[in-house]
């Protein structure tokens, strides 16, 4: 194995393979502390090159808390694929992270150079997820890096200005590997925007994977857009805009439909002033096309014309697998029954369908109970979910009867359900997800009968710190659930709590988590008054994470920066010796001083999921389980 390089700070001691760079000097330190600014403390610095191999991980795996510790103030980490069996991943965490002050200038030039050095020099590196915020000031040299990388197959960036979308994507068309790219940047396309895309689509012989779902576009882009498309016809993913098949119109957008042989998934999202008969102009792009096997629409409105299109689809179609429609209530028919009853007959006859989700609201009653009893009796159709919200409350309990009766209840779930009333719905096996929002008494009462519904796997519900009856409902419940796998609590005082009387409930509660031996993702708001809650009462809940060997993924939220960093603090102290917990996210305020504390939580989840990446890659049969030592 090739020895580290040392080094000294300086530009005019940048090895070769840093050409171009002009920031400070890198890596990666040793005895280095880190503070809310940056790093201090380091004493030494030296560089490694790549020797990832066909079975043999790079050696620079053994280095990635100090590599870290280096792109920390650029809210940057590298990671361990799960995805790319030996590979690594550059990931932002700033829009999922709770707000830290930004850091100097000179630790996120460092930073900067550090990403860019590992883009233009380690092959090992296949995947780059970036936001635009923190990462802006460097914009040129990020952009370089990412045109320079000669292994990086999947980019994935949000950005909150055009100028620096327009250059990342201008970037990503000299990345010749690429084969995945996402931009969920919301923004309208100029014309230079609209080129760069096509200079993309031409450049990249490798792309399979196009997802602009909130990039819209003019007329003339869109007619450009689907020529290219035509043109180059690899993609195998495409997630668009509506504007993109609006504007273009039905006739392009139709033919290049037709002449693509290799694309498998289409996404379609609407906006709210979507024209009428976009359903229709999809519809008949899938008719004329037999490789999409996944249609996902979202919030696509209904219109008459349109429905007897996607009848015919439905009926004649035999290569489509999965189709998903998710819509707000004011983008589905006024008068469903008239509009979509005959989409029941037209799914009915589909013989190749095997996963569905539709909104509640697409249909009467009086359909949904012919739809559940033709979904008993189809052998093809494996899985359906109905997207429900209380507006539907009136039609929800036929629907239930409805699934009960037929047996269906084993392919039927409901999608997270508001629960405002009548917890005996429960009872009907199809909900799985729900959020209690119930009168005191009522939540009581329903709380207590959590326990006869072993098919509930999903709970979230709000509390009031300081109701000890109410509280200790919860943890009887929460200590001897058994089959409960997420778990988000919502925790509210008023002015009148202090902290003698939320602390014997808040302790109730605590420790019935850490005896919860089901529970995989926990979630837990504290919306508090100021005094409601102290560090000791805080702390409680850091080590009741820290203890439970079942937690995988965990979020706090916060709005108070002294609570977050006394939980932040105790977290930290102990999560060495926790080998469950693969995702931490916190939101929220915080101030320099839990910038250390929050590094070492997220280094010690980094770890953790490294190891998961590893067993994936074992169990697979792959030999990436060769790592250097």
């Amino acid at each position: 194995m090739e020895l580290p390089v040392p080094f000294l700070a300086g530009e005019e001691s940048l090895p070769p393979q840093m050409g171009g760079i002009d920031s400070s000097s890198l890596i990666v330190p040793r005895a280095a502390k880190i503070s809310g600014s940056g790093l201090t403390g380091a004493e030494c610095y030296f560089l490694v090159s790549c020797t990832a191999s066909l079975h043999e991980t790079c050696q620079i795996v053994r280095h990635l808390s100090v590599l870290n510790e280096l792109l920390f103030p650029a809210r940057l980490e590298v990671r361990e694929s799960s995805t790319q069996g030996g590979k690594l991943s550059l990931v932002s965490f700033d829009e999922h992270v709770l707000y830290l002050p930004d850091a100097r200038d000179e630790p996120l030039r460092q930073a900067m150079a550090l990403l860019c050095w590992l883009l233009k020099t380690h092959r090992c590196v296949g995947s780059l997820y970036i936001t635009g915020h923190t990462l802006s000031k460097h914009k040129s040299l990020l952009c370089e890096a990412i045109g320079c990388s000669s292994s990086m197959t999947s980019l994935r960036f949000h950005s909150w200005s055009v100028a620096m979308l327009e250059a990342l994507l201008n970037a990503a068309s000299s990345a010749t590997h690429l084969n995945e790219l996402e931009c969920t940047a919301f923004a309208q396309c100029t014309n230079d925007l609209s080129r760069t895309i096509s200079k993309i689509l031409w450049a990249l012989k490798s792309l399979k994977s196009l997802k602009i779902p909130s990039l819209v576009m003019s007329s003339r882009g869109a007619r450009v857009f689907f020529d290219d498309l035509r043109a180059t016809g690899a993609l195998e993913e495409l997630s668009l805009h509506e504007s993109a098949i609006s504007e273009a119109g039905r006739d392009l957008f139709v033919k290049y439909m037709s002449s693509s042989a290799s694309l498998t998934s289409l996404s379609v999202v609407a906006s709210i002033n979507s024209k009428p008969g976009l359903l229709g102009c999809i519809a008949e792009g899938l008719l004329a096309n037999r490789t999409v096997r996944n249609l996902h629409l979202r919030h696509v409105p209904f219109d008459p014309s349109s429905v007897r299109i996607a009848e015919k689809l439905l009926e004649t179609n035999e290569a489509l697998r999965y189709f998903t429609i998710t819509c707000a209530p004011k983008y589905t028919p006024t008068h469903p029954s008239s509009q979509c009853a005959s989409l029941v007959t037209a799914l009915a006859s589909n013989a190749t369908l095997e996963e569905l989700k539709l909104p509640v609201h697409l249909w009467s009653l009086d359909k949904w109970i012919d739809f559940v009893n033709m979904v008993a009796a189809k052998q093809t159709l494996k899985n359906v979910v109905i997207d429900v919200d209380v507006s539907a409350s009136e039609i929800l309990p036929g629907i239930c009867s409805a699934l009960q009766q037929s047996g269906a209840e084993a392919k039927v779930s409901f999608a997270q359900y508001y629960m405002l009333g009548r917890i005996h719905l429960l009872a009907c096996k199809s909900f799985r997800d729900i959020y209690l929002s119930l009168p005191r008494n009522d939540a009581i009462v329903g709380i207590r009968q959590l326990p006869a519904y072993g098919h509930i796997i999903s709970i979230h519900v709000g509390v009031w710190i300081h109701d000890e009856e109410l509280s200790s409902a919860l943890a009887a419940y929460i200590g001897a659930v058994r089959f409960l796998q997420k778990l988000e609590l919502i925790f509210f005082s008023d002015s009148r709590d202090t902290v003698h009387n939320t602390s014997r409930p808040w302790t109730a509660m605590m420790r019935s988590l850490g005896r919860n031996t089901s529970v995989r993702e926990l979630q837990v708001t504290v919306v508090a008054e100021s005094g409601a809650l102290d560090d000791r009462q805080i702390v409680l809940l850091a080590e009741a994470v820290e203890s439970n060997e079942n937690i995988r993924k965990l979020l706090f939220d916060s709005d108070h920066p002294a609570l977050t960093a006394a939980f932040l603090r105790r977290l930290a102290s102990g999560i060495a010796d926790n080998y469950s917990l693969v995702s931490v996210t916190l939101r929220g305020n915080a101030d320099k001083d839990a910038a250390g504390d929050l590094f070492t939580v997220r280094d010690t989840v980094r770890r953790n999921s490294g190891l998961v990446a590893r067993a994936i890659d074992f169990a697979d049969g792959q030999r990436f389980d060769k790592y250097v030592v």
